[in-house]
């Protein structure tokens, strides 16, 4: 092996670290957050209590409106899609997309809804992921005026995407509250007065925790 060659493999390998580096705090944080959610309780809706941290296993549902999850024929309500140009490794632009809705997790049970403000984590599942090319419509669609920035470097770009989708099976870990609604499918009674469950985070810096099951 020559000088050059050595010297590309040991750059490769401090790339690399440092790389590790820089996702070391991360995984750490995504490690701790999915070992404290398999610590709760997993519990029916219609059996949870107020300010009870727990786990709920249900079907995604819709409230009032869905969005378009791109690069599939699904309506979801929630995704987070990053575009990358990795044509030139020392000049990587990036942008990221998201869009979500309030939804309910429905186990049959009775329904719990989480806002669509509240911080979210998914854990436990491969992000999708694929390569679009300049023409592509989902793009235009997405990234607008950016589309000269991220195709700089080349003539196709690499996307990764996390996404809820109506329907799916989740399992969700958050704190319980209850809201009142009028009487109906998810209500639950509680001195006469209609309620329904709402998902919460554990903490102010803490997401709510879904891990997908389908």
């Amino acid at each position: 092996m020559d000088f050059t060659s050595i010297a590309l493999v040991f750059g490769a390998l401090f790339l690399g670290s440092m790389g590790f580096g820089s996702l070391a705090p991360l995984l750490d944080r995504h490690a701790r957050l999915r070992r404290r959610a398999q610590g709760a309780p997993l519990r029916r809706i219609c059996d949870v209590q107020r300010d009870e941290v727990v786990r709920v296993r249900g079907v995604v549902r819709a409230i009032d409106s869905t969005i378009a999850i791109p690069y599939s024929q699904r309506s979801g309500v929630f995704h987070t899609t990053v575009f990358t140009d990795a044509a030139s490794p020392t000049q990587t632009t990036t942008f990221k997309r998201s869009a979500r809705c309030e939804f309910l997790v429905d186990d049959g049970t009775g329904q719990a809804r989480i806002g669509h403000d509240v911080p979210l984590e998914i854990v436990g599942r491969d992000s999708e992921n694929g390569r679009a090319r300049r023409d592509d419509p989902e793009l235009a669609t997405l990234l607008d005026n950016d589309l000269d920035a991220l195709f700089a470097g080349g003539a196709s770009v690499l996307w990764e995407q996390q996404a809820i989708s109506l329907g799916q099976e989740i399992v969700v870990w958050g704190r319980c509250t209850h809201e009142p609604i009028a009487s109906g499918v998810g209500a639950r009674g509680y001195r006469e007065t209609p309620l329904r469950v709402v998902l919460v985070p554990v903490a102010a810096d803490v997401p709510i925790v879904v891990k997908p099951v389908t």
